[in-house]
């Protein structure tokens, strides 16, 4: 999975994953809303402590443990997982993997954390969007 992250309408950073891509848990433990939109289509907005983005690779790992499905490894999609939803009605989505999926997000009150595999880390700010899709195959 490759996600770019946009700041004012320029890209600053760019990861690859093989498992999930967390945005979250800033500085603040207030909640904070995620817009997602799906081939520059909008799905929904989010209030909530994080979103999760994972691979089938990554379904049994961090998403799991927020409640999500367990996808099989060869399932051609991406699961979109929240963490701590301030709705009933949140549910995991499982989207295309020939999509393009942009998070943006939206009142942080503070810093977020984002997490690639579990070991790059960078902060997000308010506004900031995460464009992913699936990466090339090299």
């Amino acid at each position: 999975m490759y996600a770019g992250l946009v700041r004012n309408g320029d890209e600053v950073g760019t990861f690859h994953a093989l498992n999930d891509i967390v945005a979250g848990w800033g500085q603040s433990t207030r909640i904070m809303t995620f817009d997602v939109t799906i081939d520059g289509e909008d799905v929904t907005s989010y209030r909530c402590d994080g979103v999760i983005l994972s691979t089938p690779t990554g379904s049994t790992g961090h998403s799991l443990s927020a409640g999500g499905p367990i996808l099989h490894p060869e399932t051609p999609a991406f699961l979109l997982n929240v963490i701590c939803p301030h709705s009933l009605s949140a549910r995991p989505i499982i989207i295309p993997d020939n999509r393009t999926i942009v998070i943006r997000a939206l009142d942080t009150q503070g810093k977020l954390h984002l997490s690639v595999d579990g070991q790059e880390e960078r902060e997000l700010e308010e506004r900031d969007e995460l464009h992913i899709r699936k990466a090339a195959e090299e």
